[in-house]
């Protein structure tokens, strides 16, 4: 995605369950670890295993939507800011870009 600010909204679907959309076309999501976001989709990782795969994405996932949910329910506006900046990974795995 690029930079920006963008609204968070909660949404569900009987075939996807729930996500966060993020802005007019982002998605907040939870993925299996042997899955790849796609474009515009963000998930939450708790861990990395020691070849860099992300464990525990659902549990992030439904922790991130667990504390977001608090703020939805007094009917708040929530935004996400997105920045790129530089990162120094530890994990080989983790040092292929992701972005253009």
């Amino acid at each position: 995605m690029e930079e920006g600010i963008y609204e968070l909204e909660p949404i569900h679907s009987e075939a996807s369950g729930w996500q966060i959309r993020v802005g007019d076309k982002g998605l907040i999501l939870s993925k299996a670890a042997d899955q790849l976001p796609g474009n515009f989709e963000l998930c939450p990782v708790s861990c990395y295993r020691a070849d860099g795969t992300p464990l525990f994405t659902k549990l992030a996932f439904q922790k991130l939507l667990d504390e977001l949910g608090e703020y939805w329910g007094r009917g708040e506006i929530l935004q996400l800011q997105i920045e790129s900046k530089a990162i120094p990974y530890s994990y080989q795995a983790c040092q292929i870009p992701s972005y253009s």
